[in-house]
């Protein structure tokens, strides 16, 4: 049974497998890192959800995610270039079996969202972008 725990971490272990020497992530946290040590960064975190009551024992859940990826200034070009790369690559690794609609089995339905890219300024020294990502499941009332 899918809760926001669950889901939270189903996406958190998808972009695991884009981490590490060789993938495009260096790192994936669960939570809002300050000040990584490695870029590529990822990170993920639960920002909101509604409720829908459908009858006496079950409500459907509407959750929204985020994912932050930070990537460190070299030049404005290559920053832009990689931007785009790592949203195409992240976009199609959830709209890809087994992960499109339906989150591996874990939701019933899945979605990517808004993706916003920013820029690095003075008080905050890096570029990258926010992938929103909804998650809708069933949850039993107890």
């Amino acid at each position: 049974m899918a809760t926001l725990i669950t889901v939270k971490a189903k996406i958190k272990a998808i972009l695991e497998t884009k981490e590490g020497e060789g993938e495009s992530l260096n790192v994936v946290y669960g939570f809002m890192k300050a000040e990584p040590q490695k870029f590529p960064a990822a990170m993920v975190e639960y920002l909101e959800n509604d409720e829908e009551r459908l009858d006496t024992q079950t409500n459907e859940v509407d959750a929204k995610y985020l994912i932050k990826v930070l990537l460190r200034d070299t030049n404005d070009q290559d920053v832009s270039t990689l931007r785009l790369s790592l949203i195409t690559e992240l976009t199609d690794l959830f709209r890809t079996p087994p992960n499109v609609d339906t989150l591996d089995s874990e939701v019933t339905i899945f979605d990517v969202g808004k993706v916003t890219a920013f820029n690095a300024q003075e008080d905050m020294p890096y570029s990258g972008f926010d992938m929103i990502l909804s998650a809708k499941f069933i949850q039993t009332i107890l």
